[in-house]
């Protein structure tokens, strides 16, 4: 794989569910720190590409939020982000 190839890989991941009336879940085995932090960027890119977020169901240690890993902490602007 090359640097790009995981961008293609989360697109192609989140358009299926998309264009077939499924959702796209996080892993049941659980997210790495980095995976952790590229799923909140391809799942956000993917809500703005298709206008929509009912085809993505965040990750438990997304809902979570990690401040350690510089994200936001569970409950954290909810009531504006949740608007986006």
């Amino acid at each position: 794989m090359t640097s790009g190839d995981g961008a293609a890989i989360y697109n192609i991941a989140e358009t299926y569910p998309h264009n077939s009336g499924r959702m796209f879940i996080g892993d049941l085995t659980g997210l790495s720190d980095s995976a952790l932090r590229r799923r909140d960027e391809q799942m956000a890119s993917s809500a703005l590409k298709f206008v929509t977020a009912r085809h993505l169901v965040p990750h438990a240690r997304q809902v979570e939020g990690d401040l350690a890993l510089g994200g936001p902490a569970a409950g954290v602007d909810t009531a504006k982000t949740s608007l986006i």
